[in-house]
Parts: structure tokens; sequence; C-alpha cells
């Protein structure tokens, strides 16, 4: 007879543990050791052998002792000696260690993480591996890129900024001696050309890009974005108190391009509201509607404008995804365009 409220664990449940975290452990993609306070090995799994090229199965390294096998590895890590060393600090200290860097003589780099625990029999040691080679190469490729992008988008901006400029001041040299549509229509295009420069910019430099989230008061933003863009005679709407976890700035600018487009394709005199939905917020306004596919809004060569190439609803997409947000379009209920988006965490 058992007393309380657990029975005691029984042969089948200890057998059903058992198999299956053998199972966890034969096909974890992560390299495993664990040894006992003797530093005994009584865990070991396929990609640990893989990882540090032992060229043994899992099998072969239960009940080997981790201090004879780290001196007969230490040959397999770009510094043997500091390899070695560094293991017995770690287990002096028994501090856990997360995601450190271990350098192999192949040129592979693993990630090795240390969680110190206590068996019923003494202490005891988990040892994570995690081959990091493809990906830091990958980021490394990704930073050069970056780079080379930053340099270039300051010689853009340099470069079209100064015949820009030249060019705006002589046609205001014009301007100022004759009333020619031609001077008003090359005035237009050179300030359509200022803001393209614009967007061109920020895609580059910053389309995919976040910083820190916080939580901010949507209706806020929205009110002080809105004293940031010519708005004509358009009017806002807002209806929501939500507060949302977001980088502020970026989502600044997704409001701030919306509100732009609105104004730009809906109409001088738009009426534009801002407000929730279950997982999100929406932009919508009174105008003309959508007036293509859904997806075309967000291609880069697609605009509504004659003079424009529509950079600003893609720089909303980039700013959206980065978030891990989505974005979709329908008809609002007026017959204007609805910018719907979602999966947006909600601060109470």
């Amino acid at each position: 007879m058992t007393h309380g409220n657990s029975a005691p664990t029984s042969t089948v449940e200890l057998y059903e543990t058992k198999t299956a975290l053998a199972a966890l452990l034969e096909h974890l993609p992560v390299g495993v050791l664990v040894e006992d306070s003797d530093r005994t090995i009584v865990a070991a799994n396929p990609a640990l052998c893989e990882i540090l090229g032992v060229g043994v199965e899992p099998a072969d390294l239960i009940g080997r002792n981790c201090d004879r096998m780290a001196e007969e590895l230490k040959s397999h890590f770009a510094d043997a000696d500091r390899a070695v060393a560094r293991i017995e600090t770690v287990l002096a200290q028994r501090d856990p260690v997360r995601d450190e860097e271990v350098r192999l003589a192949d040129g592979r780099t693993l990630e090795r993480t240390y969680v110190p625990y206590t068996l019923p029999d003494g202490e005891a040691n988990l040892w994570l591996y995690r081959d990091v080679t493809e990906r830091n190469a990958r980021r490394q490729e990704l930073e050069r890129k970056n780079e080379l992008l930053e340099e270039f988008v300051g010689a853009v901006s340099h470069d079209l900024r100064n015949p820009l400029n030249v060019a705006t001041a002589n046609l205001e040299s014009a301007a100022a001696n004759s009333d020619s549509e031609y001077v008003d229509a090359a005035m237009d295009a050179l300030d359509r050309t200022e803001l393209l420069l614009e967007d061109l910019l920020v895609l580059a430099r910053e389309g995919a890009v976040i910083g820190e989230t916080e939580p901010v008061d949507l209706a806020e933003t929205v009110r002080d974005c809105w004293t940031n863009v010519a708005t004509a005679d358009a009017t806002l709407e807002v209806d929501t108190d939500r507060v949302v976890e977001a980088d502020r700035s970026r989502l600044a600018q997704v409001l701030e391009n919306l509100f732009r487009n609105a104004v730009e394709h809906g109409g001088r005199d738009v009426r534009i509201t801002v407000g929730a939905v279950a997982n999100g917020f929406y932009v919508a306004d009174d105008g003309r509607g959508v007036a293509a596919n859904e997806s075309d809004l967000f291609d880069e060569e697609y605009s509504t404008s004659a003079d424009g190439i529509g950079l600003g609803l893609r720089i909303v997409e980039k700013i959206v995804d980065a978030h891990g947000w989505e974005i979709g379009v329908e008809e609002s209920r007026s017959g204007g365009a609805r910018f719907v988006i979602t999966g947006v965490e909600f601060v109470d």
C-alpha cells in the first residue's frame, strides 16, 4: 500500500523515461558530454563524436576518464595547452559558462556551454558543444557586405547631393526671374529626386534592422508622426489606446510613410484613421482604394504615382518584417485603403 499523493515510479515508467532520454541524446544536433564526480564519462552522443572528431562511437567513450581524454584530444585544439587549462579552470570554479568560443586546429570554431550540477553521490558536469563555423562565416560575410554598403551609401549621398544642390540653387534663381511652367516642373522634379534619395538611403542603410524595443504608446506616437508629415488638408482620427513593444524610431518611420502614402494617393483632404485590431493595428483612409494586387504594393518597382518608384511602402514592409510582424492591405470601410499590421505584442 502506498501513502500520500504520489505513487512510486514503476519499472515501466523508468524504462520509458530512459528510452526517451536515450532517443533525445541520440538525435540532438548539439554535442553532449556528461561526467560524474570522478570525471568519468557517463553519457555522450553521436554529435559530440562528430563535432570533436574523436573517431569513435559514443559507447566507446562511456567509462573513460575526461582528464585523460582531454590530454589525448588536445592536439585537436588550436591552442592545445590553453584549451586543457581552460577546462581545469572552469571545473575548479564550477560557475556556469555559456557559449564560449573554442577554436580547433582544423580551423573550425565551436561554442561550448558548461553546466555544473549535483548527483546523489556527488558533483557532476554537463558539457555542450556546437559547431558554429558556418554561422560565424555568414556573419562575417554579412558584416563585410554591410561595410561595403555603408561606403556605397555615403558615396551616393555625397555625390548626388552636390549636383542636386547646384541645380536647385540655379533653378531658384531662374524662378525669381521667370514664371515659366517649365521652371516649376523642374523644381518639382528636383524635390521628388530629393525625397527618393532619402528613401533610398533609408532602405539601404536601415532597411531590415531594428534597435532595442520598448513599450511605445501607439496613439501618442501616431500624433507625433502626424506633425512630421506634410498632410495638406488631410485629417487624422486615432481610435486606440494600446501600448506596443517596438523600436520607437522605426515604428515612427512606418507610420509616417503610411501617412505620406495616404495623402499622395488618397488626395489632399483624405481622412486617415489609426486603430487597433486583435493582434496589431491598422492605418486606413477614405481615398480611392487599392488599385493593385496586394503583393504588388510592396514591390520596389510599384508606384501609382507618375513620378515615383514606390519606395515608401517597401521601407514599411522591411521595418515590419524586422519586428517579426506582418502587413497586409485591404479595402477600408469607406472604400479607401486599409493597411493592417499584425503579430504585434501589446504591453499591458
